[in-house]
């Protein structure tokens, strides 16, 4: 029999404004310190991306899925707004780790994570590298988020109505549109990628970033595949992987 190892994936917890926010930490089983790449899910956050934190973890990233506030098991309300401040309070605990490369934080961000994703790299000199997934590019462009579809996803996160969603929409697309970050991410190296066929998110808004932002940036369309990359995540994750290990 093999000696027993310690499992290297294990959850943790982080505080925003005081706040108890959960989060699942991979760790590598090669030398530290490592490089720390911060996931930000979607909403509500059922889909959590556990395979493309582990295809960061077998390649020597510590990675951090965190769940906001709100979300999945964490304390207080969700809101757009708090979610920022939540993927701020994580970067804090990455630094605070001894076996974390500082100089090597990146931030991966799906569907509204790649909002936190954009906006938080703009404003947060500590992420070097970002990538973003299935995100909304021009939120006045947007228009899902004023129809029914997404009340039946309420339930799943704490202290939100439609009233709210809605007001707090009319901020982000004022104040907080992706589409007035991005060119100020430079010169951070920016991964933009999309499912040609998604019906969420139109691919559309990752081209709008791509031609916003500026260099060093690359946009990667998947063909045949939807929101979440379904049939083709392998494909997706090999090609996020190899691009976080040659920019980060």
């Amino acid at each position: 029999m093999g000696k027993k190892l310690i499992d290297p994936v294990t959850g943790i917890i982080f505080r925003s404004h005081g706040e108890k926010c959960l989060a699942i930490l991979f760790e590598p089983d090669t030398p530290k310190p490592w490089p720390a790449i911060l996931l930000c899910h979607g909403f509500p956050g059922i889909d959590k991306h556990y395979d493309i934190a582990e295809g960061f973890r077998e390649n020597g990233f510590l990675s951090l899925i965190i769940h906001y506030r709100g979300t999945c098991g964490s304390d207080g309300s969700f809101s757009f707004f708090g979610a920022l401040d939540d993927a701020s309070a994580a970067l804090d605990y990455l630094e605070s780790r001894e076996d974390v490369l500082k100089s090597k934080l990146a931030i991966f961000g799906h569907s509204m994570g790649s909002w936190v994703a954009i906006i938080t790299a703009a404003r947060d000199p500590r992420i070097k590298a970002i990538v973003s997934a299935s995100g909304v590019g021009d939120t006045s462009k947007y228009k899902r988020a004023d129809t029914p579809t997404l009340e039946p996803y309420y339930h799943f996160v704490n202290g939100l109505t439609p009233e709210i969603i809605k007001e707090e929409r009319k901020i982000r697309e004022r104040d907080y549109n992706p589409i007035n970050y991005v060119d100020t991410i430079s010169p951070k190296p920016l991964l933009i990628v999309h499912g040609d066929s998604d019906a969420w998110v139109d691919v559309r808004h990752s081209k709008l970033l791509y031609n916003k932002a500026k260099e060093p940036k690359e946009l990667y369309i998947v063909e045949n595949t939807d929101h979440r990359f379904t049939r083709k995540r392998q494909k997706v994750i090999k090609k996020i992987v190899k691009w976080m290990k040659k920019n980060l």
